[in-house]
């Protein structure tokens, strides 16, 4: 395409008008990108209140962007374990169950990970792992109102009930006998869900 003189001027106010809004944005961006830097460096300078940085790392999100729970095995080292999108076992993919949550762990190494499927499911699943390495499903069917997010889980101090969450902004959590744990129930045995109020 060969441009006159005349028809120059044209195209730069062409290309100007095309690309400003995307400079002016980019521009917005990398402002809002600087301004959260400087306060994470300030933050990283001062510290919080009555904590110590002793160390920091970085783990994979694949592996480690759903949650992150202390294991204290009964014979061993206390260590962190994380959940991911790649977390999920094949074998539990192939039961549907697509995403794992935030997990949490209980008493000598047992371990408990919130799983959810797809969104047209009526089912939630949480899957305890004892510390020889068995595993236990404890599956929940939805009752009315309660959404298929399985988003975490923790349990109570004493091990009797494991709170759970689904996702967004939350006017409850979901209250449950633990598994394998709830002296009443026995480890074998799992009943819906008691919802506040109810």
């Amino acid at each position: 395409m060969k441009l006159n003189r005349r028809g120059r001027p044209a195209l730069v106010f062409a290309v100007m008008l095309v690309l400003g809004p995307i400079i002016a944005a980019c521009a917005a961006v990398h402002n809002e990108v600087a301004t959260r830097q400087a306060a994470s460096a300030h933050a990283a300078s001062v510290g919080v209140a009555g904590w110590t940085e002793t160390g920091s790392y970085t783990e994979n999100a694949l592996t480690a962007g759903e949650g992150v729970t202390t294991v204290t095995p009964p014979k061993g080292t206390e260590h962190e374990l994380y959940r991911g999108l790649a977390s999920t076992p094949p074998r539990l993919a192939l039961q549907s169950w697509l995403h794992v949550g935030d997990p949490d762990s209980a008493g000598a190494g047992y371990i408990i990970d919130p799983y959810q499927g797809s969104s047209r499911g009526k089912k939630k699943m949480f899957l305890l792992t004892t510390p020889s390495g068995a595993t236990y499903q404890y599956v929940h069917t939805l009752v009315r109102g309660e959404l298929f997010n399985n988003s975490f889980d923790a349990m109570s101090p004493d091990k009797q009930w494991l709170v759970a969450g689904e996702w967004g902004k939350m006017s409850h959590l979901q209250v449950y006998p633990a598994p394998f744990f709830n002296r009443w129930l026995g480890p074998h045995i799992y009943p819906p869900c008691i919802w506040p109020g109810s």
